[in-house]
């Protein structure tokens, strides 16, 4: 290859390929073997961590030696260096397109905040059951609107356990209620779960426009 002066497996730099032709020359018996920490972060193929579930922790990403493939799936290519500048590409593109999926939300949030000017009070829904979903601050959740008389008469909200106990949780809990009470989604977010409140709102909201009678 030096002869040659061209790497024709790894296309190294000719300047950089320099024959080792003089001695002397020792040879000494190298055995195989790894010294490394057994253990990691549990990581899908897109470098999102797992619960011991195997479940996806949402917003949730690892790279680097945190989640290298000892002991763990080995789902990113590379090794040591390679492993980490594969995995943090991964890594970091997915928490790229999080925030640009993030800003997209919150851009059609504020297109269509209308709760101050809300007018869905007329009172003039079809009756029936309706389901949407609501995008939460850490993941997607169904929402079910049952209309009777022409009034909001039921708000069911599952698959939450994604939105932050004592937070987003209290606006799942107590926001339906002032739905209800109010026949109206122009009301007060809950204190301190300002993007679950809304989220909720604008899923509500977007059920009664839908089906006006």
């Amino acid at each position: 290859m030096c002869q040659q002066g061209e790497d024709t497996e790894l296309f190294k730099d000719p300047n950089f390929l320099n024959p080792i032709n003089k001695g002397p020359f020792y040879v000494i018996e190298n055995d195989f073997s790894g010294w490394v920490t057994q253990g990691g972060i549990k990581t899908n193929g897109v470098c999102c961590a797992l619960n011991k579930f195997n479940q996806v922790i949402n917003g949730l990403f690892i790279a680097g030696a945190d989640g290298d493939f000892w002991g763990v799936p080995y789902l990113v290519g590379g090794t040591a260096n390679g492993f980490s500048l594969a995995s943090g590409y991964i890594a970091g593109t997915q928490c790229y397109q999080r925030v640009l999926d993030k800003a997209k939300y919150d851009q059609e949030m504020k297109a269509n905040d209308q709760y101050s000017t809300d007018n869905s009070s007329t009172n003039e829904w079809k009756d029936g059951t309706y389901d949407t979903i609501a995008h939460g601050r850490n993941a997607d959740f169904d929402i079910e609107v049952g209309i009777k008389d022409h009034q909001i008469k039921q708000i069911k909200i599952s698959d939450h356990n994604s939105e932050s106990k004592g937070i987003g949780s209290k606006a799942v809990a107590e926001l339906p209620s002032r739905i209800i009470k109010a026949q109206s989604t122009n009301v007060d977010a809950i204190s301190g779960a300002t993007v679950t409140s809304n989220a909720i709102k604008y899923a509500i909201r977007d059920v009664l426009d839908k089906n006006r009678d």
